[in-house]
């Protein structure tokens, strides 16, 4: 389990909403296994102004400063009480899994191009969308009937990213 950051809190359409301090939670922190369930949990006080924007299908990020990135958690359950919210949230990888890919062929291309084939061969089409990468190259790979999320691993495996 790991203490968060700030936390940045957007609806589906990336608009900022509220920041809310984790230190103003009685309750905050991540719970990541290897291969397994990546959730995120966050209580605290129905007052905070960003409380009522902590609602199912909106998003919060945050910045892990030990490994120098952003992560995005999307809201799956909400519980009001009467002084407390609690809100147990998904990694938003989560979300490729119902993205299916039946067949992609990467040849001779960078990582991003590749990423946007592969985006573009996936039904029904992700919210994702490829970003930028510092990584050069050519890369090649075939993929048969697999879900986006196992697909983007293979490619970072293959990258080197």
């Amino acid at each position: 389990m790991n203490k968060t950051g700030e936390l940045l809190i957007q609806d589906f359409n990336n608009n900022l909403l509220a920041y809310l301090d984790p230190a103003e939670c009685s309750v905050c922190y991540t719970d990541k296994e290897l291969n397994g369930q990546n959730l995120m949990y966050i209580t605290t006080d129905r007052t905070q102004y960003a409380a009522q924007f902590l609602v199912k299908n909106n998003r919060v990020m945050f910045f892990q400063h030990n490994k120098n990135k952003w992560q995005e958690y999307i809201i799956s359950e909400t519980t009001m009480y009467d002084e407390t919210v609690e809100v147990q949230l998904e990694s938003s990888l989560y979300a490729t899994f119902q993205n299916w890919i039946e067949f992609v062929d990467i040849t001779g291309n960078t990582v991003i191009n590749g990423m946007q084939k592969a985006f573009t061969a996936a039904m029904p089409t992700p919210q994702w969308s490829p970003g930028r990468s510092d990584i050069t190259g050519s890369y090649y790979m075939q993929r048969t009937r697999t879900n986006l999320k196992a697909w983007i691993f293979d490619w970072v495996a293959k990258v080197g990213g």
